[in-house]
């Protein structure tokens, strides 16, 4: 298409130049010109992209609600004398192991207050993020089973921390 739209330029300024309306070098200036303009809306585009991605816009929500408190995870290695109302999991070095249903629900609610939508359900959501490498998980499944300190075994969604840092790091 870019090339399509310079030769189409090409076309034009070499008329302008037939006419005496430009001369030679300015015609050479603005067709450079017009091509940086070109790569720096296509380049405006892409990012405008991949912004647009859910799992981009449910990281950079997720990390928003962790930073502010109004979403909390739990140290899984360490006991818990109680869940805070607005608990939506565990974390530890390596992951954010969420429950699903309560990390979705977060994310959804805090597009809405902020007059967003969040398009993907929870399911597509989950395959969304592993897809994109996000979650570590047992074999076939999106959720792994991970030891909660004096809870048990418990199957949850994990993030992997470093490359969700990575995306959020897209918003700042």
């Amino acid at each position: 298409m870019v090339a399509w739209l310079t030769i189409g330029m090409k076309y034009f300024l070499e008329f302008l130049y037939i006419r005496s309306i430009i001369e030679e070098t300015e015609k050479e200036s603005v067709l450079w010109e017009y091509r940086d303009i070109l790569f720096d809306l296509a380049k405006g585009q892409s990012d405008s992209i991949e912004q647009d991605n859910p799992v981009v816009t449910f990281i950079q929500k997720l990390y928003s609600l962790l930073e502010s408190g109004q979403a909390v995870v739990l140290d899984r290695t360490l006991p818990a004398e109680y869940k805070p109302v607005n608990f939506i999991g565990y974390e530890d070095e390596k992951y954010y192991c969420l429950n699903a249903d309560m990390a979705h629900r977060a994310v959804v609610q805090l597009c809405r207050d902020q007059g967003e939508s969040f398009t993907l359900n929870k399911k597509s959501l989950i395959k969304a993020l592993a897809e994109e490498g996000l979650l570590d998980s047992d074999k076939s499944k999106n959720v792994k089973s991970v030891n909660i300190y004096g809870k048990g075994s418990k199957k949850l969604l994990c993030i992997i921390k470093e490359k969700a840092d990575e995306i959020a790091a897209l918003s700042e």
